[in-house]
């Protein structure tokens, strides 16, 4: 059944995936080094991280709950894709740092 209007979406699964973005986002953090950053950049890395992978998650979790109407399914594959999307955004800036010698 697709999804006509967002208030159709079960509010349980939409706070459980916002989690799943929040993990992602903590997991990502907790992987880069922090020795050379000064708090306000950590912070600001962190902010970064959660609108990415909250933002990621959520998007997934409404396209693939109005796609298919299957809840258990769009929530597993949005958390997934909130933690890869996450991974990509840091290698990404991995990339630029170095390719392009600019430092954060």
């Amino acid at each position: 059944m697709p999804l006509k209007h967002l208030n159709d979406v079960p509010q349980f699964n939409s706070l459980f995936v916002l989690l799943l973005g929040l993990w992602g986002a903590v997991m990502n953090y907790l992987k880069r080094k922090h020795d050379k950053y000064t708090t306000i950049k950590k912070v600001g890395f962190f902010i970064l991280d959660v609108l990415t992978s909250g933002g990621i998650s959520i998007v997934t979790y409404l396209v693939l709950y109005g796609y298919t109407g299957n809840e258990f399914l769009s929530v597993g594959v949005s958390g997934v894709f909130a933690h890869l999307g996450t991974r990509a955004f840091y290698i990404f800036e991995q990339i630029v740092v170095q390719k392009l010698g600019v430092t954060l």
